[in-house]
């Protein structure tokens, strides 16, 4: 087996580092992707190919447990390991080709593909180090994708009502960039904000129009569960309304000197009650991933420039949610001026 990364724990926890998210947890699919050509390495040695997979997945989830990461298991994407391993095999490792999906609209032929990763130590640091902010592209690469577009058929690209084709378009955007890009494997997401300075306004909207929006509903059992909320609760509004007056005669209130977390326990006590019971739970001090999701709205993947880095969740005050969804958040002050305004 190669002693250069399944043996080596600097390189392993380095890149398991750059993988983890927010939570510290890394997902084992992500850790395929990245060290497929390593773990791909590792097959033809002493150990049998059935033992490959629980070997790193042991490794993974070892070095793992010294850094205080958790590895999730949930999605499996071994196949990857097992097609490489194949192609190698057959002795096409230096030029594999694409095989046409059945019911493409394109067709394309004998299409190189050649990205490659170095398994040296100083490479293999410096690859998983760049992993979440992007991966360079190499000139062989780009003329791999070149030739890739060049063997589109005219015939089925698709013709926006500018009279440009959607393919050449991005076809001349890809040869620009200094780093992987979806594009790269000729995939459109119209969400891209990278496609903003390539295409005209009215060719975006185009677009967007011509592919159907998938809409997500909610689980039936929280539509029962928000549903079922009674429209008033005498008992939760008159224990509220004796908490407020315990508040008042001991001069709790008004605010003064009081902290944050002992107003979110006693001033602000109700909203956290009005849950009691209810399939919806409110936090105190808790993650919020919406507003994750609404600091990174504009971070774009890897192409001309580097991935920016991912920025963290605010920390809410109170927040309601069930599972992964979240339906509010509020943030706790004596005053507008401490949270400027937000509360």
């Amino acid at each position: 087996m190669s002693t250069s990364i399944f043996d080596n724990k600097e390189i392993l926890s380095q890149g398991l580092h750059d993988l983890k998210d927010d939570n510290n947890v890394v997902s084992w699919s992500h850790f395929v992707c990245a060290f497929k050509e390593d773990i791909t390495s590792t097959y033809g040695t002493k150990y049998s190919a059935g033992n490959i997979k629980s070997m790193w997945m042991q490794k993974i989830r070892t070095v793992a447990s010294h850094l205080g990461i958790v590895v999730d298991t949930k999605v499996d994407n071994w196949y990857i390991i097992e097609r490489l391993v194949a192609k190698k095999k057959s002795g096409a490792a230096e030029g594999s080709r694409i095989p046409t999906p059945p019911d493409a609209s394109w067709q394309a032929k004998n299409i190189p593909l050649n990205h490659t990763r170095s398994t040296g130590t100083s490479s293999a640091r410096s690859e998983s180090s760049k992993s979440k902010l992007g991966s360079p592209l190499a000139s062989k690469q780009k003329a791999d994708i070149g030739h890739i577009y060049s063997m589109l058929d005219k015939k089925h690209l698709w013709k926006l009502s500018s009279g440009r084709y959607v393919e050449e378009v991005m076809r001349d955007f890809t040869l620009k960039l200094n780093y992987e890009h979806p594009s790269c494997s000729v995939i459109l997401d119209v969400d891209d904000s990278h496609w903003v300075d390539t295409f005209t306004p009215d060719e975006l909207i185009e677009m967007k129009q011509a592919i159907p929006a998938q809409t997500q509903h909610l689980p039936s059992h929280m539509e029962d569960s928000i549903s079922n909320i009674p429209k008033t609760n005498t008992y939760w509004l008159k224990m509220s309304l004796q908490n407020t007056a315990d508040l008042l005669i001991t001069k709790y209130l008004p605010i003064t000197t009081q902290n944050e977390r002992e107003l979110i326990q006693l001033a602000w006590s109700f909203i956290q009650t009005a849950y009691d019971g209810s399939k919806l739970t409110l936090s105190s001090e808790r993650g919020c991933l919406s507003s994750m999701n609404e600091k990174n709205k504009k971070r774009r993947v890897a192409a001309i420039e580097m991935m920016d880095r991912k920025r963290s969740c605010d920390i809410s005050d109170m927040l309601i949610h069930y599972d992964i969804y979240e339906f509010g958040a509020a943030e706790v002050g004596k005053s507008e001026a401490d949270h400027e305004g937000i509360q």
